[in-house]
């Protein structure tokens, strides 16, 4: 039996994600490892000044490991640095702002001709600033 449309979507988004996740901890990596280079410190001073395995620091830069936050932050202080983090929204998934609004939008989409293909929450920059909750493309 195949996928369903909603298996398939839920597929493709875990998918997504687990590319930005690989993406993520190379640039942290890759950020690491220039800190500790811009530093002068190897890894094994880093290891011990952040009470952290070498080894691990090693796949860390590589990017095929991740560090817990605290591990992150023990590192960052070792190299007289700062962690900051920046969340960014979301265009994967549209945001609800009531209950009505989600009915409505449904009640719309499921009355559809195939013809029309729907794109949710489309940012709009004139005017005004804002987002239109639908938008049909023929």
């Amino acid at each position: 039996m195949g996928e369903t449309r909603q298996q398939r979507e839920d597929r493709e988004r875990r998918n997504r994600i687990a590319e930005q996740q690989g993406a993520a901890r190379r640039a942290i990596g890759a950020e690491l490892r220039r800190a500790r280079l811009d530093a002068n410190v190897s890894l094994r001073a880093l290891g011990l000044a952040s009470s952290l395995d070498p080894s691990h620091l090693a796949r860390v830069e590589a990017g095929r490991r991740a560090l817990g936050q605290d591990a992150l932050v023990a590192a960052a202080t070792a190299l007289g640095r700062d962690v900051s983090v920046r969340l960014f929204e979301s265009a994967a998934a549209p945001h609800v702002r009531d209950r009505l609004q989600v009915l409505m939008i449904e009640a719309l989409l499921t009355a559809l001709h195939p013809r029309w293909a729907p794109r949710l929450e489309v940012p709009v920059y004139r005017p005004v600033r804002g987002v239109i909750a639908v938008v049909l493309q023929d």
